[in-house]
């Protein structure tokens, strides 16, 4: 039996479903079951035995890519696993579009947590799947550790009802059993006192159907004598057993599917068995469902309510490009609020440090600036009148771990679309680097010139990223004062910062927003509230950016 069921659509998943199949497999050690069609859409497998397989996995993932959902077959088979109550996983793919319409199964899908999975670009692979497997409730060696264990107990538990059987028999008269039996005496009890004679024992039940039925179980006693009330208590022993043996069997099949390493209270199976109860096992199982530290420091972002210091940061590895958290929560905008209240009610991604031009050149090498899809209209119409096919370079400021600077608000943009963000919005900057607390600079409101690249120390050009770990924000990001201005995505309008108008629309037409200082920069502009605004094809040294993207990804 397969540990889990890929559900997909040929188009766009068929080759994605095999790469996951074999990755779970090694090396995760999780088998994976992935009906297989021919090149001309013909099914292999009968409907009838895919139903079966999602009957019998206890997982379900799902592959959900552009159109998935508008498959036939894919809804019969959410459905399936929606009616079964099956544990499920949604894997997101790059193309994914989510469904218009409401279904109560697919809802069901969407409510489990789920995985993105870039397979477009054919990063963060094997991240993505080892979080797939870390989602699947139970290793396949834990289950045949678990197996072994019910056998183990289905072995004591058979012996315990036998010995039961045989006290029933026991009690239908006035008089305690003669103990001495030997096992082959004891298993013939148990199959309801057909004859069991051997060399060594033979058993002799006597008495009338009456309620002094008297019963007797003695060694080498010839001529058995069969009571039939005794012979009913027998059998209805051996239908304890039974019943009991086929509730561990069902135990076993949805303990597989669910729980690892459930542990049987035997005693209470047989109380439950004897005093007729609906309930005739009783299983006690701890188990707590195995979650990444990703998805723990989400669900600790989402529920955050604290000051600056009660965040605890969390960086996690985006194809190589280190990424901060930034959990829920509201501060007031502008250094004495003039920008107005602002909360961020979903957590957000944002980059550790400004990017860098060993960043930047996989862009670049990646045909970056050949690629109409990552620019806005009005850059490429920039780039193209232009002939821009890459950076400006200083060959003073193009040290790997150097911020890249010499580049547009419009090249920004791109480079963030590639990498599967975006540019922050002016409210996102401030607050990644302000907090809750409203601090004046990353690190506090106190002005130390130690802490930031700027014009004090910077001998006049950008240094490494994270040269100045004192300066740090609440949530781990570094140079957000200094070094290199940093490109946001708004528009230059007036305070108060209002979400609901043009300044955020990527297609709008104006100055654009730049934060926290540079190199050159005085005291005054390294401050986290400064604003300052620029032409969005502007590529001037001191010129930088870092990117943002949502918590799902």
């Amino acid at each position: 039996m397969a540990d889990a069921f890929i559900s997909y659509r040929r188009k766009p998943s068929a080759t994605l479903a095999l790469l996951v199949q074999e990755k779970l497999k090694n090396p995760h050690g999780i088998d994976a079951y992935v009906d297989v069609t021919r090149t001309d859409s013909t099914r292999v497998q009968f409907p009838q035995r895919l139903m079966q397989a999602i009957a019998d996995a206890p997982t379900f993932i799902c592959l959900l890519g552009e159109g998935t959902l508008e498959s036939e077959w894919v809804l019969k088979e959410i459905q399936r696993a929606y009616e079964l109550g099956k544990h499920c996983i949604p894997v997101f793919q790059e193309s994914y579009i989510p469904p218009t319409q409401e279904d109560e199964a697919v809802n069901y899908l969407l409510s489990f947590d789920g995985v993105h999975i870039f397979d477009i670009k054919n990063v963060l692979v094997d991240q993505s799947i080892a979080q797939i497997a870390s989602l699947v409730p139970q290793a396949p060696q834990s289950r045949s550790r678990w197996r072994s264990r019910i056998g183990v107990v289905l072995a004591l538990l058979t012996v315990f009802i036998v010995f039961i059987g045989a006290l029933l028999i026991a009690l239908s008269g006035n008089q305690p059993p003669v103990v001495g039996t030997t096992p082959s005496t004891t298993t013939a009890v148990a199959q309801g006192l057909s004859e069991a004679t051997t060399p060594e024992a033979t058993v002799t039940v006597s008495g009338l159907a009456t309620a002094d039925t008297r019963t007797e179980i003695a060694l080498n006693l010839p001529t058995p004598t069969i009571d039939v009330q005794a012979t009913v208590l027998a059998r209805q022993g051996q239908a304890i057993a039974e019943t009991a043996t086929q509730h561990i069997l069902d135990l076993a099949a949805t303990a597989t599917a669910s729980t690892p390493t459930p542990v049987v209270d035997v005693e209470a199976t047989i109380n439950a068995a004897l005093t007729g109860t609906s309930q005739s096992l009783t299983q006690i199982a701890e188990w707590t469902p195995t979650r990444s530290p990703m998805e723990a420091a989400l669900e600790r972002a989402r529920n955050f309510s604290g000051g600056n210091e009660d965040w605890e940061p969390f960086e996690w590895d985006f194809d190589g490009v280190p990424m901060m958290l930034v959990p829920v929560g509201c501060f007031e905008m502008g250094e004495n609020g003039e920008g107005g209240r602002q909360c961020h009610e979903e957590p957000f991604w944002i980059d550790k440090y400004e990017v860098t031009n060993a960043e930047y050149e996989r862009f670049v090498a990646a045909g970056g600036y050949e690629n109409p899809d990552y620019w806005t209209d009005a850059g490429w119409a920039w780039k193209q009148e232009n002939e821009i096919n890459g950076p400006e370079d200083n060959e003073d400021l193009t040290a790997p771990d150097q911020p890249r600077v010499g580049v547009s608000w419009y090249e920004a943009v791109a480079y963030a679309n590639w990498r599967g963000g975006r540019l922050p919005t002016e409210a996102e900057w401030e607050y990644a680097a302000r907090g809750p607390d409203g601090w004046l600079y990353p690190w506090g409101n106190e002005w130390s010139g130690d802490n930031a690249v700027w014009s004090g120390n910077s001998g006049s050009r950008t240094a490494e990223v994270g040269s100045r770990p004192a300066g740090t924000s609440w949530v781990g990001a570094l140079d957000m004062s200094g070094n290199v201005w940093e490109w946001v995505s708004s528009l230059y309008l007036s305070y108060p910062y209002d979400t609901e108008d043009v300044r955020d629309n990527m297609d709008a037409q104006g100055n654009r927003m730049l934060r926290g200082g540079s190199w050159g920069s005085l005291r005054d502009y390294e401050r986290a509230v400064y604003r300052r605004e620029f032409n969005p094809y502007s590529r001037l040294y001191s010129f930088g950016f870092r990117v943002v993207r949502p918590p799902s990804s």
